[in-house]
């Protein structure tokens, strides 16, 4: 016998049914979420002085893009997969963009703790230089 509230990874039609469609509404929630924050970063893209014809400037907002793109492959292969009744492929496909959102989660959390120990490491060699080489004013 089944446990109601156990998780039949295998081709069963309504756990793999369920979970596809679970996984594309989190991409669509997520794209939502990413969409803000790109058109946030975008708008901010343009603060430089001569930012609107520098290539490289260019290149980086397409870059913040990038995500978007993947999410939205995904979404579309999922889909497609899911139409075609294959569930399991139709999960696997949806698993990918929550996995890379997670993965960039991660990193920009690594990098501001990383940036912050940085920081704290500065501000405390400048206090120890200010009590060494004390300055009148």
């Amino acid at each position: 016998m089944s446990d109601v509230y156990s998780l039949n990874l295998d081709q069963s039609q309504p756990t793999m049914k369920t979970i596809a469609i679970l996984l594309m509404l989190v991409t669509i929630v997520m794209m939502v979420g990413f969409g803000m924050f790109y058109l946030l970063g975008f708008a901010m893209s343009f603060d430089a002085p001569g930012s609107t014809t520098d290539p490289k400037a260019w290149g980086m907002r397409m870059l913040i893009f990038a995500p978007m793109i993947i999410f939205l492959v995904m979404l579309v292969l999922a889909w497609q997969a899911y139409s075609a009744g294959n569930f399991q492929k139709s999960a696997l496909l949806g698993a990918v963009s929550p996995l890379i959102c997670i993965a960039l989660y991660a990193w920009m959390a690594i990098t501001s703790m990383s940036s912050m120990k940085d920081y704290n490491a500065q501000v405390a060699k400048e206090k120890e230089m200010e009590a060494k080489y004390p300055v009148e004013k």
